[in-house]
């Protein structure tokens, strides 16, 4: 069980796990990283992990390694502070604001211009309160500045210099998204090899699209599929490859499926693309039963399909019942017996493995955004993973071999980008929103406004890790 794979000791592919998990989190920084020094920003802490440090080095950027590898940060100038430890006491944004303070500092700029008119100016002011009028005062101290104005404006350009709030607009947009970008570049470079000299669609006589089934086995064959059947459609919605006939699979949860094909009346009337395999989930080891009742008649009228001319090729539908190879695994594994036609493609094909790798993280990421809307409209349940449980699944893709741990971790990579580009504080996705505000309102947002913001997010993503964590560590009980 899920209980034994992640506290069994010391085990192998759990520390492996953790340690791939770590060298997503150093691509994402790096991202980060790269882009604030590309674009002059002084990083003041590059970290892997939270908490304390077991290794550092540098001076000017301290690069270290924290005890907590779940994590990490690039502690950038001016950006924000370092996780856990809060602004200088005496600095302006460590001054109490309520949040209707904030904006209205936002809209009256001139509380952020500085008292060019005196020399001197207010230092300190307290009140008190009484029942007698004649109590009521305030005592307001004069105090001369320590620096001339010539030295303060000196003093703050010091400050600035280096800084994330100096820099143009398109300069901290390349820094926020530096490290999103990063993950997606590493999944699709891990796809593209993936690719390179592996099994693809073959290309043989016109290229055109199709859905053409090479070989059937367990249900499918069980149901009447047979090679050289056209697939058309699956529960009555048109696919255009086999990824779709992968995603349908997978989210029927071992559900029935009506599968609509066009036979050929020989087998030399076929039709190529070319495309990616899915062995995983289009071959099947059992059978399940097929409901004969389910089948529908001959029909006839065909003539074009995807630019195929087809010559009324007579449409069947079946009705295939996918199965759950390992219904003991945090893996559910679907496979419902249909492969389609391929052969092998050499190193010539580099360009060609990249094309496809992109398109694999297009789908995927189409797939990600139909779960995060189907979510929030009520339509599905959108299930959220803690580092417990994406532990316990790492280990085991560790256990089948290195190709599913390096697809596992270019999917969970995708997931990370596609997760901080999403639109709430505290995310990458969330300072780009406003990023966005300045861009189109030409001025900044206060930066104490937006700390209260992310400042809010933090907050709402520790209680969610905590109860998602909480919730994955019954479940093993």
């Amino acid at each position: 069980m899920l209980l034994s794979k992640v506290y069994k000791g010391a085990h192998v592919s759990v520390i492996i796990s953790i340690l791939g998990f770590s060298f997503l989190v150093f691509i994402h920084e790096l991202g980060h990283f790269i882009f604030a020094r590309m674009t002059g920003m002084k990083v003041d802490k590059f970290s892997i992990g939270f908490g304390p440090a077991l290794y550092k080095f540098g001076k000017d950027t301290v690069y270290q390694i924290a005890l907590l590898p779940f994590g990490g940060f690039v502690q950038i100038k001016g950006l924000a502070p370092e996780p856990g430890q809060g602004p200088e006491p005496t600095s302006q944004t460590n001054k109490p604001k309520n949040l209707a303070e904030l904006m209205d500092e936002w809209e009256h700029d001139g509380v952020f211009s500085p008292v060019e008119e005196y020399e001197e100016t207010v230092q300190q002011a307290q009140a008190k309160q009484s029942s007698n009028p004649e109590d009521l005062s305030e005592e307001i101290r004069i105090e001369e500045s320590s620096e001339t104005e010539e030295e303060r404006v000196q003093r703050e350009a010091e400050e600035m210099e280096g800084s994330f709030l100096s820099k143009p607009l398109w300069a901290r947009f390349l820094v926020v998204s530096g490290g999103p970008l990063f993950n997606v570049l590493f999944t699709l470079f891990v796809f593209a090899a993936m690719f390179i000299g592996q099994s693809a669609f073959s290309v043989k006589g016109l290229r055109f699209a199709s859905m053409v089934i090479n070989e059937v086995s367990g249900p499918a064959q069980k149901a009447g599929l047979q090679s050289g059947d056209v697939l058309v459609s699956i529960n009555g919605q048109a696919i255009k490859d086999f990824s779709e006939l992968k995603d349908q699979t997978i989210n029927s949860q071992g559900k029935a499926l009506t599968i609509a094909i066009a036979r050929p009346p020989s087998t030399t009337d076929r039709a190529y693309r070319l495309g990616s395999v899915y062995e995983e989930c289009l071959q099947v080891l059992s059978t399940s039963s097929y409901d004969a009742s389910k089948e529908c008649e001959d029909t006839k009228g065909i003539s074009l399909y995807r630019g195929v001319a087809q010559q009324d090729w007579p449409q069947k539908s079946f009705t295939v019942t996918p199965e759950n190879l390992s219904p003991d695994s945090e893996i559910a594994r679907y496979r419902i017996g249909v492969a389609p036609e391929w052969e092998r493609l050499g190193g010539e094909s580099t360009w060609q493995s990249v094309v496809l790798a992109w398109d694999e993280v297009n789908h995927l990421m189409s797939l990600m955004s139909s779960k995060i809307i189907k979510g929030l409209k009520g339509e599905e349940s959108v299930e959220v993973a803690s580092v417990v449980k994406i532990t316990a699944i790492s280990a085991d893709t560790v256990k089948r071999g290195s190709e599913w741990f390096l697809n596992f971790l270019a999917f969970l990579s995708l997931n990370l980008a596609f997760l901080n580009l999403l639109p709430f504080p505290a995310l990458d996705g969330g300072r780009l929103i406003f990023l966005a505000i300045e861009a189109i309102s030409r001025r900044p947002v206060p930066q104490k406004l937006e700390m209260v913001v992310h400042g809010i997010g933090i907050m709402f993503l520790l209680l969610l890790t905590l109860w998602v964590t909480t919730k994955d560590i019954l479940s093993l009980l």
